[in-house]
C-alpha cells in the first residue's frame, strides 16, 4: 500500500512539472517573452529528470548509461537557471552569478568523467553543491519578496519555498540511493510540493489568480477609501503610491487627458523627476504590446526624454484606466526588472483607478462646497456686522442729533412763553448761548457725515498750503481750554517751529478730533500731551492721553466708521465718525495715522503729513482726493 501511495505521488509530481514546462513553453512561443523563456528553462531540468524516470520504469528499470549522465548534468543546471530567473526579477551581483555558474561547471565536468556507478563521496559532493546553489537561488527570490507586498510578495515567497523544497527533494533522493527506499518515497512527496509551489508562483490557475487579484483589489480599495485625502491631486497621488506598493513597480505614473487631447501626469510615485510630463495620447498607445511590457526606448520619445535617465531605460507597462463617467486615462508601470503580475491582474488594479477618480471628483465637490460655505459664512458675517454697524450708527446718530435739537426746541419754547415787549422779548443770555452751542454741535455732526461722504465719493477738495503746525495747534488748544478746565485735565505741549503742507481747515479738523477724543476718554485729573516734530520730508503730530486705553485686539478696528469697541460700560456718547474721518483726511493728504495704546494706561495717536517743500504760502495748491481702498478699523470705545 505504501508503494502504491508513493507511486501516485510520483506520478502527480511528474504530471505537475510536465504541465509547468508545457505551459511555460507555450507562453514563450506565443508571446516571445524573455521572462517566460527563463521560467521555461527553470522547469526544463525537472521535467527531463522526471521524464527519464518514467521512461526507466517503462523500460523495466534500466536505461543506457549516457542518458543518466545527460539527465544528471541537465538537472545540476537547475539552480543556475533559477538564479538567472531571479536576475530577471531583481538585481543580482555579477560575481554571485559567476560563482553559481562556476559551481555548476565544477559539478558537471567531474560528473561526466567520473566512473560509474558513482562513489558515495562523489554523490555527496554533487548533492551538497547542488543544494547550496539552490539555497542561493531561493535566498535571491526571498530577498526580492521582502521588498514587495501583496500578491507579488506572496508569489515570490512561494517560489523561494518551492526552490528550497526541490533542493530537499534532491538531498532525499541522494540519501535514498545510499540508505533505502523510505527516503525515496519522502523525496517524491517533496517533489510534488515543490511542483505545486512553482505552479502557484509562476503558473497560477484562474481561481488562484482571482484570489490574489481579489486580495490586492481589497487592499487598494480599502486604502483609497480610508486615506486622508484633502484634494483631488492627493487622491491620485495616493492611488499611484498604492499601485506601486501592490505591483512592486519601481515607479508608477498616472496620466489623465487634457482638453487639448494630450495626457498630463496627475500623480507620480517613484524616483524624483525634474518636471511634470505631458505627452500625446498616441505616444502612450505606441507603447502597448500584446501581452508583454515594452522597453521604454521602444516607445514615445517624450517618455524616453522624461523617464529614461531616471529609471535607466526600464520596462514600461501601459494600462488603460477608465474613470467614470467618460474619462479614459492611463497608468504607466516602470520596472527595472520584470514582475510576476499577469496582464489581467494589472488591468483589474488599473480599473480600480476609477475609484480614485470618483474619490477625487467627490473631494473636488466637497472642496467646492467647503469654499462656497466659507464664502457664504464670511458674507453672512460681513452682512451681520454691517447691519449691526448700521443699527448702532442709527441709534448713536439719533441720540446725537436729538440731544442738540431737544435743547434748541426746549430753549425756543422757553423764549416763546416770555411776555413780549412790542415785537421783542426779553430772554436770558444763557438760553441764547445754549441754543447757539447746540446748533453748532448739530452742524458739526452733519458736516462730519457730509465730509465722510465726500471722501468716499472722491470729491473732497484740499487747499494745500504751507501751514505752521505749532501755531494752528496752539489756537486749537486755546479754543478747547474750557473743556480741559472743566475736567481738570492738564495739557502738556512740545511744539517746535514745524511747517506742514496741508489744508488749514482739514488740519484743524484732524487735530480737533484727536483732542476731543482725548478729552472724552481721559478721566478727571489726567493729562493730555500734544507734540510735533519733523523728520525729513514728513511732519508728525502726536496726541497722547492718560485715558482708558484700547486693547490690542481692538486696535486694528479703531478707525472703522460707526463703530465703538471696548467695554460697553466705559463707552462714551458719540457717532463713531471722529477717528474714521480723521484717518480718511490724513490719507487724503498722502499721510497716515497710527495708534499706540495700552488698557488703563492711555493712547497715543500720531498723524504723519508731508512737510513743506518748495511751495510758498502765496501759491496754494488745490487737490481733489481720490477714493482710497484702506484697511478699516473701528473707532475708539
Amino acid at each position: 500500500m505504501r508503494v502504491e501511495w508513493s507511486v501516485l505521488v510520483l506520478l502527480a509530481a511528474e504530471f505537475t512539472f510536465t504541465v509547468l514546462f508545457l505551459r511555460a513553453l507555450g507562453g514563450y512561443l506565443l508571446r516571445r517573452d524573455s521572462l517566460q523563456g527563463n521560467v521555461t528553462l527553470v522547469f526544463l531540468p525537472c521535467t527531463v529528470f522526471f521524464g527519464v524516470d518514467i521512461a526507466r520504469r517503462i523500460n523495466g528499470g534500466t536505461l543506457p548509461m549516457y542518458i543518466g549522465i545527460a539527465t544528471t548534468t541537465i538537472l545540476l543546471a537547475q539552480p543556475y537557471l533559477t538564479v538567472r530567473l531571479a536576475a530577471r526579477l531583481r538585481g543580482v551581483p555579477r560575481w554571485l552569478d559567476r560563482l553559481v555558474l562556476c559551481a555548476y561547471v565544477g559539478l558537471a565536468v567531474p560528473l561526466l568523467l567520473a566512473p560509474r556507478p558513482l562513489s558515495p563521496s562523489a554523490l555527496i559532493a554533487m548533492t551538497v553543491g547542488f543544494s547550496l546553489s539552490e539555497v542561493v537561488a531561493a535566498a535571491l527570490l526571498w530577498g526580492k519578496a521582502r521588498t514587495r507586498s501583496g500578491a507579488n510578495r506572496a508569489r515570490l515567497t512561494i517560489a523561494a519555498a518551492a526552490t528550497l523544497t526541490f533542493a530537499g527533494m534532491i538531498v532525499l533522493v541522494a540519501l535514498g540511493a545510499l540508505h533505502g527506499a523510505q527516503l525515496t518515497a519522502a523525496s517524491r512527496l517533496l517533489a510534488l510540493l515543490s511542483g505545486l509551489g512553482y505552479l502557484v508562483a509562476f503558473m497560477p490557475s484562474r481561481w488562484v489568480r482571482r484570489m490574489f487579484s481579489t486580495s490586492a483589489a481589497w487592499h487598494v480599495s480599502e486604502r483609497l477609501l480610508h486615506a486622508p485625502v484633502q484634494s483631488p491631486a492627493q487622491a491620485w497621488q495616493t492611488y499611484a503610491e498604492i499601485m506601486r506598493e501592490q505591483t512592486g513597480a519601481d515607479a508608477v505614473a498616472v496620466l489623465l487627458p487634457r482638453p487639448d487631447g494630450q495626457l498630463a501626469q496627475s500623480a507620480y510615485a517613484g524616483p524624483p523627476l525634474p518636471d511634470v510630463i505631458q505627452v500625446d495620447a498616441a505616444d502612450v498607445t505606441a507603447l502597448v504590446r500584446a501581452g508583454r511590457p515594452a522597453r521604454l526606448r521602444e516607445g514615445a520619445p517624450a517618455l524616453v526624454a522624461h523617464y529614461g535617465d531616471h529609471l535607466r531605460d526600464d520596462f514600461v507597462t501601459v494600462l488603460a484606466m477608465p474613470v467614470p463617467p467618460d474619462v479614459d486615462g492611463a497608468v504607466l508601470l516602470f520596472n527595472r526588472h520584470r514582475t510576476l503580475f499577469r496582464d489581467d491582474d494589472l488591468r483589474l488594479l488599473a480599473e480600480l483607478g476609477g475609484q480614485a477618480g470618483v474619490l477625487a471628483e467627490r473631494q473636488a465637490v466637497m472642496d467646492a462646497q467647503h469654499r462656497l460655505t466659507t464664502e457664504l459664512s464670511a458674507s453672512v458675517e460681513a452682512l451681520t456686522a454691517a447691519n449691526q454697524a448700521k443699527s448702532a450708527f442709527l441709534a448713536n446718530m439719533s441720540h446725537e442729533l436729538r440731544t442738540p435739537l431737544n435743547a434748541i426746541i426746549g430753549f425756543s419754547d422757553l423764549m416763546r412763553v416770555e411776555e413780549p415787549e412790542g415785537d421783542r422779548r426779553r430772554v436770558p443770555a444763557e438760553w441764547v448761548d445754549h441754543i447757539h452751542t447746540s446748533g453748532r454741535h448739530l452742524l458739526g455732526l452733519i458736516n462730519d457725515i457730509l465730509d465722510l461722504a465726500k471722501i468716499e465719493a472722491g470729491r473732497l477738495e484740499l487747499r494745500l498750503i504751507p501751514l505752521r503746525v505749532d501755531t494752528a495747534i496752539t489756537e486749537l488748544l486755546t479754543g478747547l481750554s474750557p473743556l480741559f478746565t472743566t475736567k481738570n485735565i492738564t495739557v502738556h505741549t512740545d511744539l517746535p517751529d514745524v511747517t506742514a503742507l496741508a489744508d488749514r481747515v482739514r488740519f484743524r479738523q484732524i487735530v480737533e478730533n484727536l483732542l476731543s477724543n482725548a478729552i472724552k476718554f481721559t478721566e478727571p485729573g489726567g493729562s493730555v500731551t500734544v507734540s510735533a516734530r519733523q523728520a525729513g520730508e514728513q511732519v508728525y503730530v502726536s496726541v497722547a492721553d492718560t485715558g482708558v486705553g484700547i486693547a490690542v485686539a481692538d486696535q486694528n478696528r479703531v478707525f472703522e466708521e460707526f463703530q465703538q469697541v471696548g467695554d460697553p460700560d466705559r463707552q462714551r456718547a458719540g457717532t463713531g465718525l471722529g477717528l474714521a474721518l480723521t484717518k480718511r483726511l490724513a490719507e487724503a493728504h498722502d499721510g497716515e495715522i497710527t495708534l499706540d495704546s495700552e488698557l488703563d494706561v492711555g493712547s497715543t495717536f500720531t498723524v504723519r503729513l508731508p512737510a513743506e517743500t518748495v511751495l510758498p504760502a502765496s501759491h496754494p495748491t488745490t487737490r481733489e482726493s481720490a477714493t482710497r481702498e484702506t484697511v478699516t478699523g473701528r473707532n475708539r470705545p
